[in-house]
């Protein structure tokens, strides 16, 4: 009978002696929000997919969109030498021709 009394005064609604409660809504809870969280882990994984085939899309955008600026800036660039290098020549023939027609009445 003392045992008994012990129990009562140390009674912690535990019926197995081992220290915690016997709660079972607690673990039962536990257990629908692990499944709960495998289907979300699951969209995130299809969402995330999703959106690293957005980003990749965006990616392959801007590199395509920054040859294309490379390569028309290139052109442009060209132009302008081309530019350049024929105003130079023609000023040269121009000054050359200006000259000998100088001379030529000079002499």
């Amino acid at each position: 009978m003392e045992d008994d009394n012990e129990d009562d005064e140390n009674d912690d609604g535990d019926d197995d002696d081992d220290g915690d409660d016997d709660d079972d809504d607690d673990d039962d809870d536990d257990d629908d929000d692990d499944d709960d969280d495998d289907d979300d882990d699951d969209d995130d994984v299809c969402s995330n997919s999703y959106y690293l085939n957005n980003k990749i899309h965006v990616v392959v955008i801007v590199l395509v969109v920054e040859v294309v600026v490379v390569v028309v800036v290139v052109a442009v660039g060209l132009v302008v030498v081309v530019v350049v290098v024929v105003v130079v020549v023609v000023v040269v023939v121009v000054v050359v021709v200006v000259v000998v027609v100088t001379l030529k009445v000079i002499y």
